[in-house]
């Protein structure tokens, strides 16, 4: 809320509300007068802290200096009070608080040179993260691996990394591991599964919140909860009931499967991503089959079948690919429990999809297909 005493604009923030997002014109900097906020920004689906600012601290002055978009983001960590420095009243302020000139200096100098460096860094880590091979044959016999292994799990953690990150509905801080996949890819299975040299990326693909148990993919969990933060908040309870991350040992396997657990859970309670929920639901079901929790597997798979099939009732409003897939990954799911007939029929609906690309799932979907057809065994 924007008041005015007749010389100076203040702003009055609630707790959670943000004042801008990077990107965003402006031309005003900001002083504190009471409260916090905290300056963060956006990469590939995680929040990283710049800093916490308390009464006394300014920011915005390089989007008032340079008329340039806002660099980062900013909310209010609690009910915040503001002065708003303008063009307008920029020069009398100055004049009135000639120290204020010195702190911009020193203080828009601190930041670039400190920014730069955090910039860097995170677009090392963000290549690492996202960067994808193409698909090689790899060994076609057998394409499973023993990721149940405690070895290869605790040689994973060593080459993990630590972030902290702002849980978007509680607005909590806490640590997150993530896996930095810097070999290359060895192959991708039909479930497009990737494989890596003594790397297991699904590990690390999930982060939680210890304070209200609110769980998503890494490269969505900003979005997700930010989106959804009104029934996330009031789903802590029930969540804190089913998993209360607060009080597992980090980091397990039995934690690895929680974080799956807690994240479709989460993303449900907003019904948001029907995409998000059947790859989570399927990335978890190869975790159980990988530790030989057949049981828990199959229903985890019958899981992701339901919001598959909920994908292919909004056919008008998908994208050819993503349809190709929902019917690509229903095949598999029905193969898997010996539906060889219906499978082979959402094959066909596959390599039928009008306008979607002859990409992997294409390519596979055709190779499954004509196993079927010609009864040859396969392998899923």
């Amino acid at each position: 809320m924007e008041v005015s005493d007749g010389k100076n604009i203040f702003l009055e923030l609630e707790k959670g509300q943000t004042l801008f997002v990077e990107g965003d014109e402006g031309k005003e900097m900001y002083i504190i007068l009471s409260g916090a906020v905290q300056v963060f920004l956006l990469r590939d689906g995680l929040q990283i802290i710049l800093a916490n600012m308390k009464a006394g601290r300014f920011f915005g002055e390089m989007s008032l200096l340079e008329q340039e978009p806002r660099s980062a983001c900013v909310i209010a960590l609690e009910p915040t009070k503001l002065l708003v420095v303008n063009g307008g009243n920029f020069q009398d302020f100055i004049c009135q608080n000639p120290s204020l000139a010195i702190k911009l200096m020193k203080g828009l100098s601190g930041r670039l040179r400190a920014g730069n460096e955090q910039i860097s860094l995170l677009e090392k880590k963000v290549h690492h993260l996202t960067t994808k091979n193409i698909y090689s044959n790899g060994d076609k016999k057998d394409r499973t691996v023993p990721i149940g292994n405690v070895q290869q799990f605790q040689e994973n953690l060593m080459k993990s990394t630590i972030e902290n990150v702002s849980c978007p509905v509680c607005f909590s801080a806490f640590s997150a591991r993530l896996l930095q996949v810097d070999r290359r890819l060895k192959y991708r299975n039909y479930w497009l599964r990737e494989f890596y040299d003594g790397l297991e990326p699904l590990w690390f693909k999930q982060i939680g919140c210890p304070q209200c148990s609110f769980a998503a993919p890494f490269d969505r969990f900003i979005e997700i909860g930010q989106l959804g933060r009104q029934y996330l908040k009031a789903g802590e309870a029930m969540r804190k009931g089913f998993v209360d991350l607060s009080t597992m040992k980090e980091y397990g396997y039995e934690y690895v499967l929680a974080l799956y657990r807690l994240a479709l859970l989460s993303i449900e309670e907003k019904d948001e991503n029907l995409e998000i929920l059947a790859q989570t639901a399927l990335e978890l079901s190869w975790l159980y089959g990988d530790i030989q929790k057949l049981d828990e597997e199959r229903e985890t798979l019958k899981k992701a079948l339901v919001y598959l099939e909920e994908i292919n009732t909004k056919e008008s409003q998908l994208k050819p690919d993503l349809l190709q897939g929902s019917f690509y990954f229903q095949g598999l799911i029905h193969l898997r429990f010996g539906n060889n007939k219906k499978a082979l029929g959402f094959f066909e609906q596959t390599l039928d999809v009008e306008g979607a690309q002859d990409g992997l799932v294409y390519l596979f979907a055709r190779e499954i297909l004509e196993a079927l057809l010609l009864e040859k065994p396969i392998k899923i």
